[in-house]
């Protein structure tokens, strides 16, 4: 609920596109839906494996709003 909170709060504001670091923002997402999953499904045993491109650069986006997006996914992905 809070985080829902937080992004429906950042709604409301206009993104701007600035490097992002997509790995940390994947990483960085992946673990707020699994907590989610965690929650919603406690004895689901999930776990989760990353393998992130290190050398992956920095691309113009919005955070915020990749970031939801993500989010969205990833919930999806555990439901």
């Amino acid at each position: 609920a809070i985080v829902r909170g937080m992004l429906e709060h950042s709604r409301d504001s206009v993104g701007e596109k600035r490097p992002t670091d997509l790995n940390a923002l994947a990483g960085e997402y992946l673990k707020l839906a699994l907590h989610g999953a965690r929650a919603k499904h406690p004895a689901s045993g999930c776990a989760v494996e990353t393998a992130f491109d290190p050398t992956l650069p920095k691309v113009p986006a919005e955070p915020v709003e990749l970031g939801r997006v993500l989010l969205n996914l990833l919930g999806n992905a555990f439901d």
